[in-house]
């Protein structure tokens, strides 16, 4: 797993149901333009990762500023 992908997997990605009926569709607030679908939530949250890691990749490159990394959730 590359650096990207990594940091992909620290993003918050919300996982919902296709209000088409049709799959899962999963949506990342801190990168709005980032939604992805799938058969199962498990594909849609996969996709996001993919979607997330391909930005961070192309505002690398580009010298553009990286989010920060959001802040780790620990259980209660």
């Amino acid at each position: 797993m590359d650096p990207h992908e990594q940091r992909a997997c620290r993003h918050k990605v919300m996982v919902l149901p296709d209000p088409d009926g049709d799959g899962y569709l999963a949506e990342v607030p801190a990168f709005p333009g980032v939604c992805a679908g799938g058969d199962t939530p498990a594909e849609a949250l996969e996709c996001a990762y993919e979607g997330i890691a391909s930005i961070l990749d192309s505002m690398a490159r580009h010298g553009d500023p990286v989010p920060p990394l959001p802040e780790p959730v620990s259980a209660p």
